[in-house]
């Protein structure tokens, strides 16, 4: 059984999908509680379970995906080639090779595992977005002394960190 983990709460380590004969249905989320035992989610809050950790029916949230493989199925990924994002609905094969086949609003697409961008190219590319930035702000700088360039630095929200490079 396959779980759609994009609907489930960030805190969520386990799921469990429950239906009644000719009744509701629904999903049920826990977490660890540090004891060895766990915890529901009850409206907003957690509260102890009775369920325990080594339940069958419990469905372990997927580690995160760290670009091997396909990403899994109910995560939200980048596509490499235009930056948009997807909801992973399931895995396939299409002419011999293993695809996700994804939404992006109405449209379905299929994409190879080399389409996704990964988390640490995400993370670059951020990182790199920021430095040329600063970068920017200090070069229109260039004529002005040292002091007036810090006060004008830190009056757009630059920060030593502590225990930064000096």
């Amino acid at each position: 059984m396959s779980m759609d983990w994009s609907k489930a709460p960030e805190e969520a380590e386990f799921a469990r999908i429950w239906a009644e004969e000719n009744g509701p249905s629904g999903v049920d989320f826990y977490k660890m509680d540090g004891n060895g035992g766990l915890l529901y989610l009850d409206g907003s809050s957690w509260a102890l379970a009775a369920t325990k950790p080594d339940d069958p029916r419990l469905i372990r949230r997927p580690a995160p995906w760290r670009g091997e493989g396909l990403p899994p199925v109910g995560s939200v990924q980048q596509i490499e080639t235009d930056c948009r994002q997807v909801t992973v609905l399931a895995h396939g094969v299409s002419l011999g090779e293993q695809v996700a086949i994804c939404q992006d609003g109405n449209c379905i697409l299929m994409a190879l595992p080399k389409a996704f961008r990964t988390p640490e190219q995400i993370a670059t590319e951020e990182r790199n977005r920021q430095i040329d930035a600063l970068e920017d702000d200090i070069l229109a700088q260039q004529h002005v002394s040292a002091r007036i360039t810090a006060e004008r630095l830190h009056d757009l929200g630059y920060r030593k960190v502590e225990g930064g490079a000096a």
